[in-house]
C-alpha cells in the first residue's frame, strides 16, 4: 500500500508492504532511512468484528458502514 501524504511541507509517500508471511515493511519513499520492520499476528474476522462490537464508544464510521450494510441488506430481500 502506498500512503501519499505532505513531509516536511513537501509531497511523500510512505510505502507499507507485505514482506514474508507475517512481516510488515514501512519505508519513506526517496529517504535514506532504513525501512522499519514489524512482526504480524493474523487474526481471524470474527475476532475482529468482536472486538469492534465490544468497543461500547460511539464510532461514526462503524455506525455508518452498518447502515450502509443493512440498505444493501434490504435490496436483496
Amino acid at each position: 500500500m502506498r500512503l501519499a501524504c505532505t513531509l516536511g511541507g513537501a509531497p511523500g509517500a510512505v510505502a507499507i508492504r507485505l514482506e514474508a508471511s507475517l512481516r510488515l515493511v514501512v519505508e519513506q519513499e526517496g529517504s535514506a532511512a532504513a525501512p522499519r520492520t514489524a512482526n504480524v499476528q493474523p487474526e481471524p474476522i470474527a475476532e475482529l468484528v468482536s472486538r469492534q462490537l465490544s468497543d461500547r464508544e460511539r464510532a461514526p464510521v462503524f455506525d455508518q458502514s452498518m447502515a450502509v450494510a443493512q440498505e444493501l441488506a434490504k435490496s436483496l430481500i
